[in-house]
């Protein structure tokens, strides 16, 4: 509401003199079913502040029909098409604004695209580069279906049950449009018999311009249906550097559809899996030397320096989109790895605690990995990133002791056979076998454990403490509730670790001071711990005071102001 010279209304004060919805006009401008959600500015006289008025119940605002607008604290969403009026009150003060919602609009009428962008007329390569290119670094808020014929995978059906394919474009077009990540309908995992090059599969998905470089569909979409029939695969058996030579053939970013055997001897061992060569020796990898990524099968102990092995995989040529020139040569998915000469005797892994591996990281060079693998023993600190079932990890900080302010952070770590997720909460005591990395970004190091697998060796005490907001985005200002379980008779104790931008009451009663996201972590009196987020957003208006004068207009969008404090003017 506007800065008033007059005494603002408190959250005790029940009267006011008006209360009017003061961007009627932009509410009642063209409304379609599916477009971005529409916000409510509201005037009070005497001024208030709306958004905890709001949150305190003292103003209503109301849907006469929530099957055409639903209401959440000031925001509409469109739900359908027709007509409702929305009431705001305070008191017997009230106001209202009667909004149309118009049929939802297809993708022809809002990007002047050749197709509808609906399951009977899904969009083609085209149009969905069109569409990326228009909407920019934003998603769509609305799916579109999206048709076209596979013409690469970027990245094969793999075990997190999702692919990532290009479109073939146009006679005369070379542009590609991406399908990233997507699934089949309902979450269900795609495999190597649900889609190929050369299907024609449709999807439905949201659509953006990543990072204003890669024109693509947010993660998250769904095919819908595959046609066509799977060609037959073909395997190829050859050496390290015929393998090399093939995937520098493919397209940059896609994966093979044949099945390639590649018979060589490992050549240097790393975190990412290991490299091929030809002849026998050590090297320092290049990017023009073939990388086995990833592989953790039965045979992964024996795949040590100087092995002879054969692998059966698809290939892969990987090509930066952010670095200009890097590129690697690796494997798509690993079928298998047969030992066909030992190797030299497997690295006895060393096992260190946390300070130790602190001290290790210290001495790396930024950015540096560790030339080996550790298990580091320590106590788990915090859950930073709880545990992925799609991704099949988890990231958490590790400490020397239970109450350790210098950790290492464990990311992406996998679970041991045996050790479940919910046991790796602060407190638990853990090994954790992984290869140690410094990593620097923005001037800032952290010392990191990476490609590892985690496993429990002591659970921590107490019950597993469980917490939830009642909203995970307020505004300045507004409140959300923590409701937090655990054993019986436990009580809470709740700390945030960002004040200036929101507080939390010893009720666990969050509130918005500024803009930005803060982490509130919840104990228990057994000491088990939880963490929630919360995202403060601005409120759409700014409050001054302590000015000696305040003159302004009330615009279309909202309330222009010049404030003065003795000589000096904003």
């Amino acid at each position: 509401s506007p800065a008033s010279s007059e005494a603002p209304v408190s959250s005790e004060e029940d009267v006011v003199n008006s209360i009017t919805i003061s961007n009627k006009e932009a509410l009642q401008a063209e409304w379609a079913f599916g477009s971005a959600n529409r916000t409510v500015n509201i005037a009070l006289d005497p001024a208030g502040n709306v958004n905890y008025l709001i949150s305190v119940g003292k103003i209503t605002i109301v849907s006469s029909n929530t099957q055409v607008i639903t209401v959440s604290g000031r925001v509409l969403h469109a739900a359908g098409a027709g007509t409702a009026t929305i009431t705001v009150a305070y008191g017997d003060k009230s106001d209202s604004v009667e909004i149309t919602v118009v049929a939802e609009k297809n993708a022809i009428e809002l990007y002047g695209t050749v197709h509808a962008g609906t399951e009977a007329d899904p969009l083609d390569n085209e149009d969905a580069i069109k569409v990326a290119k228009a909407t920019g670094t934003t998603e769509t808020e609305k799916y579109f279906y999206v048709k076209g014929t596979v013409a690469s995978f970027r990245e094969a059906p793999s075990s997190y049950g999702n692919v990532s394919y290009y479109l073939e474009p146009a006679e005369g077009k070379t542009e590609k449009f991406l399908i990233f990540r997507a699934t089949l309908k309902d979450g269900g995992k795609v495999t190597d018999d649900d889609i190929w090059v050369g299907a024609v599969a449709v999807a439905k998905v949201k659509i953006v311009n990543y990072n204003n470089n890669i024109l693509e569909t947010s993660s998250g979409g769904e095919i819908v249906s595959v046609e066509g029939t799977k060609p037959e695969i073909h395997t190829h058996e050859v050496n390290v550097a015929q393998a090399v030579d093939a995937c520098k053939a493919m397209e940059a970013n896609s994966t093979s559809t044949d099945k390639y055997v590649i018979t060589g001897y490992i050549a240097a061992v790393t975190a990412n899996g290991f490299y091929l060569k030809d002849a026998k020796g050590k090297i320092t990898p290049t990017q023009d030397d073939f990388l086995v990524y990833g592989y953790s099968g039965e045979n992964k102990d024996r795949c040590t320096l100087n092995a002879k092995v054969k692998v059966t995989c698809t290939i892969k040529y990987y090509v930066s989109t952010s670095t200009e020139g890097k590129y690697a040569v690796e494997t798509g998915t690993i079928e298998s790895v047969e030992i066909l000469e030992a190797g030299d005797a497997p690295v006895v892994v060393e096992k260190i605690t946390t300070a130790k591996a602190l001290e290790i990281i210290a001495a790396l060079g930024d950015g540096a990995t560790s030339e080996k693998e550790y298990v580091v023993t320590g106590y788990v600190s915090e859950v930073t990133s709880a545990y992925s079932d799609s991704y099949k990890n988890m990231s958490f900080t590790l400490g020397e002791a239970k109450d350790s302010t210098e950790l290492l952070t464990v990311f992406r770590a996998k679970l041991a056979s045996g050790t479940a997720s919910d046991d790796i909460v602060a407190g638990a005591k853990v090994e954790v076998s992984c290869y140690l990395q410094k990593y620097v970004k923005d001037s800032t190091t952290t010392p990191e454990a990476i490609k590892g697998t985690v496993t429990l060796l002591e659970k921590a005490a107490g019950t597993p403490v469980s917490a939830t907001l009642s909203a995970s985005s307020i505004k300045i200002g507004e409140t959300a509730t923590i409701t937090a379980k655990a054993g019986e008779g436990d009580t809470f104790t709740y700390e945030s670790d960002a004040e200036d931008v929101a507080t939390v009451s010893s009720e666990g009663v969050v509130t918005g001071v500024a803009a930005g996201t803060a982490s509130i972590t919840v104990t228990s009196s057994s000491g088990r711990k939880a963490y929630v987020t919360i995202t403060v957003t601005a409120s759409n208006v700014e409050q001054v005071s302590n000015f000696t004068g305040v003159s302004g207009t009330l615009g279309e969008t909202g309330y222009s102001y010049k404030a003065e404090k003795g000589n000096a003017s904003t």
